[in-house]
């Protein structure tokens, strides 16, 4: 039996609409009919079933007092809850000899307007004032008896109604109801009963207080009571943060109001040293407003219609460039790739280039009148919008979903739209240099956040595994594919790791076990001397020491001496 035979052997039509509904539901999902003609007469049913009503005689009770009785009087039965709102001009007979009931004769007239004027208290008879207190029940007063049509100018006592026209409400300049228009206020009360609780329970956010003035910024507590002090900048004014204490955890405003005091200093202690002074320029790096450089990124001009998503798709398509940094002027992005020349002339290298732009700087020109291919510049305000792209902290967050398009192992920055609408700017930097934007932008522009919940390696994250064979101490990189792609940063293969045990044997192990031959060249085909199985290459990678590796460097442009020449014979 095919598929579309069991599926329709599992599904009925609906009588009502016609559509293939699933057997077993009771309803159509199309239509809401009942599915089986038994179901819906069972429903029938039970909707015109009428409920079981148990209909009782109330209880007669004395009521004395009534509005619109005489007073003094009493009278048994049901107590009729329309007379206060009747004057009876007429003949009124008895129907029965209990009193309880009345024919009303021909001259009945009512006394009471079509439409209610105001509340009448539900105690006294009386009118209820807007803000005033509850009333309270009337207490039973002697009233004389006033005969039919006597004159409404008297007043009527306490318990019986007015013959007066009662004041009807001003109505408001709108038109509105009264309802309505006090609509808002009401609300505002319970907006106001709300903020009041949650202050009582302290979901309110504090402010901090005790803002003490230091070098770069301000110290404040935080309202918990482990008093912890925080260290806030220029920046942070009126903005809420975390208390980092966990047991506390509570948010906190710093205030927008800091002291701009003086920062005390003690007798003979120096000024307090710039921000920007853990970062000393090169006198040969200043051209003009820009003191620090980052030399030799990957500049990539992307356009979103024509984006490559896959790995490596974008790490060809780039120019060099050199980001220059200044604490007024901002980040200056200059291409260096040398624009087109004639047939004959050779194109400059990149570092001529670089030579030609900072000399038009020192010159006095400014950024737009460089002869750079491309140069975007980004103020100091719009810093905080550089973004990684790659590694990404949430895959959702980034523009290629978190894959490596700029090349693996480099890391990946957006910088702020510039330029044309129809394209995005990037700069792709390998780990050296990332670390060095990030002291840039944090010394000069005191932007810590950047960066923050990528898994870039900020420091060097090791692990420290056992050799199975020696049981010798390795530590290696937990992820070394950023140092992989950085030259800065040589690496050493200082052991590995079986593939399908698990098994971790360190290089000196490994030739004198002789597992893949002694240079382990084929140690990917070789097999694990523990579960047999395919050893395959997994090296585990550690720093190489600096002293090392400036030893096998190289030295350039070391002349070599020639050997001698055997003399002729």
């Amino acid at each position: 039996m095919s598929t579309g035979d069991t599926q329709q052997s599992l599904e009925d039509p609906c009588p009502s609409c016609g559509a293939m509904v699933r057997r077993g539901l009771v309803r159509c999902w199309s239509c809401g009919a009942f599915m089986r003609p038994e179901i819906a007469e069972a429903y029938e049913r039970m909707q015109n079933r009428k409920p079981d009503v148990d209909f009782q005689p109330l209880p007669e009770r004395k009521a004395e007092h009534a509005q619109g009785g005489t007073a003094g009087s009493s009278r048994t039965g049901n107590v009729s809850i329309s007379d206060d709102d009747f004057d009876f001009a007429g003949s009124m007979t008895p129907k029965a000899a209990g009193g309880g009931d009345f024919e009303l004769g021909a001259s009945f007239s009512s006394a009471a307007p079509d439409e209610r004027k105001g509340e009448v208290s539900a105690f006294s008879g009386g009118r209820r004032k807007k803000g005033g207190a509850e009333p309270q029940p009337a207490a039973p007063a002697e009233a004389t008896t006033e005969a039919l049509g006597a004159s409404p100018a008297k007043s009527a006592p306490a318990g019986e109604k007015s013959d007066k026209p009662a004041k009807r409400r001003p109505p408001t300049e709108s038109g509105e109801a009264h309802s309505t228009a006090t609509a808002g206020d009401a609300l505002l009360q319970v907006a106001l009963q709300e903020e009041k609780e949650a202050e009582r329970r302290g979901f309110k956010r504090k402010p901090g207080f005790d803002p003490v003035r230091v070098a770069d910024g301000w110290f404040i507590t935080c309202p918990c009571p482990a008093k912890v002090r925080i260290k806030v900048k220029e920046s942070h004014r009126g903005k809420t943060g975390k208390c980092p204490n966990p047991s506390c955890g509570s948010y906190f405003t710093v205030p927008a109001d800091l002291p701009m005091d003086e920062v005390p200093q003690a007798a003979g202690e120096a000024a307090a040293p710039d921000p920007a002074a853990g970062f000393p320029a090169d006198p040969a790096d200043k051209a003009g407003a820009y003191t620090h450089w980052l030399r030799d990124v990957r500049l990539h001009v992307v356009k979103p219609a024509k984006a490559k998503r896959k790995p490596g798709g974008h790490e060809k398509d780039f120019q060099p460039a050199d980001l220059g940094f200044a604490r007024e002027a901002g980040v200056v992005a200059l291409s260096l790739a040398a624009k087109a020349a004639g047939m004959l002339a050779k194109p400059k290298k990149p570092e001529q280039v670089r030579e030609d732009l900072l000399t038009e700087l020192r010159g006095g020109k400014s950024v737009a009148e460089t002869s750079a291919l491309a140069k975007f510049t980004f103020e100091p305000d719009v810093l905080g919008k550089l973004i990684v792209e790659y590694p990404p902290a949430y895959e959702h967050e980034s523009t290629f979903a978190g894959i490596p398009v700029f090349g693996e192992g480099r890391i990946a920055v957006k910088l702020p739209p510039a330029g044309a609408p129809d394209e995005q700017h990037f700069v792709s930097l390998t780990l050296t240099q990332h670390r060095r934007l990030q002291e840039l932008l944090d010394g000069l522009f005191e932007i810590q956040a950047f960066g923050v919940g990528c898994p870039i390696p900020r420091e060097e994250d090791v692990v420290h595994l056992v050799c199975h064979y020696s049981e010798d101490s390795l530590t290696i990189l937990r992820n070394p594919a950023f140092h992989r792609a950085d030259p800065e940063t040589p690496l050493e293969a200082v052991g590995y790791r079986c593939e399908s045990c698990g098994l971790i044997v360190s290089e000196n192990s490994r030739k004198k076990e002789k597992i893949g031959g002694l240079e382990g060249k084929k140690l990917a085909s070789a097999k694990c001397p523990k579960c047999k199985g395919k050893f395959g290459s997994s090296p585990l990678y550690a720093v190489k020491p600096k002293e090392a590796a400036s030893e096998e460097t190289p030295a350039k442009d070391t002349p070599t001496e020639a050997a001698p020449e055997s003399p002729a014979p």
